[in-house]
């Protein structure tokens, strides 16, 4: 009898000491020098059991940067399920003769494929070869001349540009590409200039994929400091304003920045390439460039569909590398398959009652997708319930497989590497400035399964700092 008293005296002895190291290497990141003037959430529980492994203001919103992508990214696993694939559709309006007119219309009705000419999955050296494809496919069907337009639509998700909280200066940055209607190359175009001598103002040359009646106004000063210049400009605006520096006499430097109106620039490229293919186009439109009415495709003919990448593959990139353009565009696309509305606002509703019903959704803010919107606001609870949530669904392994694993893979590649956390935290990271969040699992060392989610708000650090000192919170979680 003493010797069971013994081992399980013992035993809760090892218990409350790897639970009580987690609360207090999480208590030395609060108290560290560099936090004092921060705000730190944290809550870790055991998935199997329910308890509670260490715990600090964890009901407690904040903004949690690309943490928000965890639930975008199982919203639309879940609601579409990881076999969807978005599609775009062509379509005739009007009669095709034996010789190969259309005597009409092609529409092509964009479903928010966000996968389309992606550099995630498109071959690099040939990110616009679907072009090709798609000629080959309408010649097939014996189209090689349109006597109409070549129109494009992405009416059905709107034109609202950026999510709602989104700084100015991340309108017109890659990873700041808000989602389309209608959309390819991950929505990124190319500015190339050109400078002369020292002191003189760089020139635009061309913008690629083109976009007509657009005007850059360059500020772009040409000096022997090396380069650096950054667009400027809102949602659809074809004015834009370029700033820095650019070094003497270069024939064509390019800079990358968002596109200003897929719509418009899908169709003047297709247009290029379809007819190097030899199908002729009397003319291409946008619906919202030339504002046209989208038509009843109900009475149009169906010719062709081009279906995406799963839902699977999509939220895999999505979490493994944060690609923000990748998670809005999911949001919009549970929007429009639940409700043929495939704006911002229709995803993020759908997204939220989803929620609602599934987790205490008191004080949750979700105004994105990506975790780009500083009106987001999320607390620990919230991450943890919703992790629960997603350990007791049938979605869990697919989930689990597209998170990137400490040490080893996507943006945790370097976070614990050689330590206790080491292959053992599968996580969803996120930064902003002065924010840093982890939210994820951990399968310890002891074979328990964990949740857990940690942000760190506000610190006087630099980021690679603080990831340092949350590091021993998630090796004492993998040690437990």
């Amino acid at each position: 009898m003493r010797s069971y008293t013994l081992f399980f005296s013992l035993l809760l002895h090892f218990f409350f000491y790897a639970q009580n190291k987690i609360q207090d290497r999480v208590n030395l990141l609060v108290k560290n020098t560099n936090t004092e003037n921060a705000t730190v959430i944290f809550l870790a529980i055991d998935l199997d059991t329910g308890d509670t492994l260490g715990k600090w203001n964890h009901k407690s919103s904040l903004p949690y940067a690309s943490n928000a992508k965890l639930f975008s990214t199982y919203t639309a696993l879940e609601l579409l399920g990881e076999n969807y694939r978005p599609r775009m559709r062509f379509y005739v309006e009007g009669d095709l003769s034996p010789e190969g007119v259309l005597n009409g219309n092609l529409w092509i009705r964009g479903g928010g494929d966000i996968s389309l000419g992606s550099k995630y999955f498109s071959d690099s050296s040939k990110p616009f070869n679907f072009f090709n494809n798609w000629a080959d496919t309408l010649i097939k069907l014996g189209i090689r001349e349109i006597t109409g337009s070549v129109i494009s639509d992405g009416s059905e998700f709107g034109y609202e540009g950026a999510p709602d909280g989104w700084e100015w200066s991340d309108l017109t940055m890659t990873y700041g590409a808000p989602p389309s209607g209608i959309c390819f190359a991950d929505n990124v175009m190319n500015y190339y200039f050109k400078s002369g001598s020292a002191g003189t103002i760089a020139t635009l040359i061309k913008t690629s994929p083109e976009l007509p009646g657009i005007n850059v106004h360059s500020n772009v000063k040409v000096a022997g400091n090396g380069n650096g210049i950054t667009i400027y400009g809102g949602p659809f605006a074809k004015d834009r304003f370029a700033k820095g520096s650019i070094s003497p006499n270069q024939s064509s430097y390019a800079v990358q920045s968002t596109m200003v109106n897929p719509e418009l620039q899908f169709v003047t490229l297709l247009e290029e390439y379809f007819e190097k293919k030899g199908i002729k186009i009397t003319s291409v439109k946008s619906v919202y460039d030339s504002k046209l009415t989208a038509p009843n495709y109900n009475t149009l003919k169906l010719v062709y569909t081009n279906y995406g990448s799963t839902i699977k593959e999509l939220i895999t990139f999505t979490n493994l590398h944060s690609v923000n353009f990748f998670a809005e565009g999911l949001v919009n696309l549970v929007g429009f398959e639940k409700t043929g509305n495939g704006s911002t606002e229709s995803g993020l509703n759908q997204m939220n009652q989803f929620w609602s019903k599934k987790i205490n959704s008191k004080g949750l803010f979700i105004n994105d997708g990506s975790g780009l919107s500083r009106s987001n606001a999320m607390s620990p609870s919230h991450y943890v319930e919703m992790l629960r949530y997603i350990y007791k669904s049938k979605n869990y392994v697919t989930f689990l497989s597209s998170l990137p694993v400490a040490g080893i893979s996507g943006t945790l590649g370097k976070v614990c590497a050689g330590q206790d956390g080491h292959g053992r935290v599968k996580a969803k990271s996120g930064t902003l400035t002065r924010v840093k969040a982890y939210s994820g699992y951990v399968q310890s060392k002891s074979g328990k399964n964990i949740a857990f989610s940690i942000a760190v708000n506000n610190f006087t650090c630099s980021k690679g700092e603080i990831v340092n000192l949350i590091e021993p919170v998630l090796n004492a979680m993998a040690a437990y």
